[in-house]
């Protein structure tokens, strides 16, 4: 009993020691960190099953009551536009019985931005100087749409009074401009489709079309002899909006692959008794489903005359250039 007393201890004791070993051996260095990794490609892999709900839900909503046969939405959902600018406006003012010719040069302006099915925001700055800019956040939808745009521009001036001869100098304009429009057969016909691209025109259709505008300006002169054109301590202040009926109509080509618009628009300036008219021509391609390149030009007209003596004719247009890369696919 004795002998199996000592052989029961030895072995007893081997175990023990083979525990220890066990519990003092090192583990690898990554045991650890393979769990984390896992929880992390788990969290990951939920976020990205979450957005691909969310996206599907945002495609049903926006395509819903739409006709599929004539409008569809892209593959990818979200674009980081390049964009390239020119633009030109000539203005006349005539304040205080005095007559003052506004007019800007063809600028060139350049930025970027970033857009989700038609939310876009996009920013540019002008090549000629450190100080105009434009910046524009919208939401464009087929059967309507609205854009917020925020500005600086330097106008180059010519000041003309009674026996007086001109002055040139640079005048400075901060701009608020909010405009939109609402199609009545936004079903079939897409206005953003040959501008922004968050809708792609599969058939060629037209529709009536609404739109409207309103624009703050505020003018600041900077010599004393334009100044005394100008009330308020050489700033003018100018609140006025357009409410103004048309029609559109998108030519496709090849199922959408190219779509070309033509659009024009005349109605009524307000407050001020005026005429507003607005016209464009824009074209969309799609080089692949990764990227597109559009065309846009628009020129807007607008002659009103105040109650205080105050006449205005404006004469503006605008061009854009645009590559936009496109990502974000929904599985």
């Amino acid at each position: 009993s004795s002998s199996a007393m000592v052989v029961k201890a030895a072995t007893s004791g081997r175990r023990d020691m083979c525990v220890q070993r066990r519990e003092d051996r090192p583990r690898p260095s990554g045991w650890r960190r393979s769990a984390v990794v896992a929880v992390d490609k788990d969290g990951e892999s939920k976020f990205k099953e979450g957005y691909y709900r969310f996206d599907r839900a945002i495609r049903r909503f926006l395509m819903s009551g739409m006709d599929s046969t004539y409008v569809q939405i892209p593959s990818a959902s979200w674009e980081v536009p390049l964009v390239g600018k020119v633009y030109g406006y000539l203005t006349n003012i005539s304040p205080n019985d005095s007559k003052l010719d506004l007019h800007v040069n063809p600028v060139f302006e350049i930025g970027a931005g970033i857009g989700y099915h038609g939310l876009d925001a996009v920013y540019t700055k002008a090549v000629r100087n450190s100080i105009d800019f434009n910046f524009e956040f919208d939401y464009y939808d087929n059967y309507w749409g609205v854009g917020i745009n925020i500005s600086k521009q330097t106008f180059g001036p010519e000041l003309y009074g009674e026996q007086q001869d001109p002055v040139k100098e640079e005048l400075h304009c901060r701009t608020i401009l909010v405009e939109g429009y609402y199609a009545v057969f936004g079903n079939r016909f897409s206005f953003p489709s040959s501008m922004y691209g968050n809708f792609i025109q599969i058939k060629s259709a037209g529709s009536p079309l609404v739109t409207f505008w309103y624009e703050h300006r505020d003018y600041e002169a900077r010599s004393d002899r334009t100044r005394q054109v100008f009330e308020q301590g050489g700033r003018y202040v100018l609140n006025e909006g357009a409410l103004l009926a048309g029609y559109g109509y998108n030519f496709s080509i090849a199922k959408g692959k190219a779509v070309i618009n033509l659009s024009a628009c005349a109605g009524v300036q307000i407050p001020y008794l005026g005429l507003a008219t607005c016209g464009r021509a824009a074209a969309m391609y799609w080089i692949s489903d990764s990227f597109r390149i559009n065309l846009n030009f628009a020129n807007f007209y607008q002659k009103s005359w105040s109650e205080k003596n105050m006449k205005m004719e404006d004469n503006s247009w605008r061009a854009t250039l645009g590559v936009s890369y496109c990502f974000g696919k929904t599985r």
